[in-house]
């Protein structure tokens, strides 16, 4: 059974008193990916017990670290930072962290965090963290793991994506999984057929696939996550 985990906007579900409706869903998942994508949401996940309870179900949990509003330097505010976040990495027993490395000023601020770093491929706005000899480069010299986010791949081109997917393959600690519309992250099963060809490889990776697209309706995550292991 495939590794299916929850996680974009529908990892919100998670936070809160009123998780009544993520029953069914919790039964078909692995496990959730808690996107803190502002630092104040990692603040409150700190400050919350009932948060930490929620996520305990579950056996399969990472961290995205946050990206908006936010950069990493050499500097207390940083390792503050970094430090919450290893807090969080070990109140949720989370297996893995991924960074947007063109958030930083030297990704080797993060070498001995005592986490497993992942960092993922940017998207077309981006001029670098892009293409798999820059990842290969990191890799030589840092001992990081590869997010793949395939939207943020595919939208430059398919031939990107295979070369990170080819080349990198024993680096991938997990995908993001999803497809850009209108500079929207879309759910797969919206793709057709000529479009979903690019994606065969999603059948047998053997990675955690993080659901990472905008739904925030269990039901419609659901269809994902079911669409997924069928895939």
């Amino acid at each position: 059974m495939k590794s299916i985990i929850v996680g974009g906007r529908g990892s919100r579900l998670f936070f809160g008193d009123d998780v009544s409706g993520i029953g069914p869903l919790s039964s078909k998942i692995s496990g959730v990916e808690v996107f803190f994508m502002e630092q104040s949401k990692l603040l409150s996940f700190l400050e919350s017990k009932k948060s930490v309870e929620i996520f305990s179900r579950f056996n399969e949990m990472s961290i995205h670290a946050p990206f908006i509003d936010v950069c990493y330097g050499d500097d207390d505010k940083t390792f503050s930072l970094l430090s919450d976040l290893k807090r969080a990495y070990k109140l949720l027993g989370a297996k893995r962290i991924v960074f947007h490395p063109a958030l930083f000023s030297d990704l080797s601020i993060l070498d001995g965090c005592g986490m497993n770093v992942l960092v993922e491929n940017m998207d077309i706005h981006k001029d670098k963290f892009i293409r798999w000899e820059e990842f290969s480069d990191i890799f030589k010299k840092h001992d990081f793991g590869l997010c793949l986010d395939i939207a943020h791949a595919s939208s430059i081109s398919y031939k990107v994506l295979d070369g990170l997917v080819s080349n990198l393959s024993d680096r991938i600690g997990e995908l993001h999984v999803s497809h850009l519309v209108d500079a929207k992250h879309t759910p797969m099963y919206k793709m057709d057929a000529e479009v979903m060809k690019h994606f065969g490889f999603l059948s047998d990776i053997g990675k955690p696939l993080v659901i990472e697209n905008m739904d925030s309706d269990t039901a419609l995550i659901e269809k994902e996550v079911d669409f997924l292991q069928k895939f």
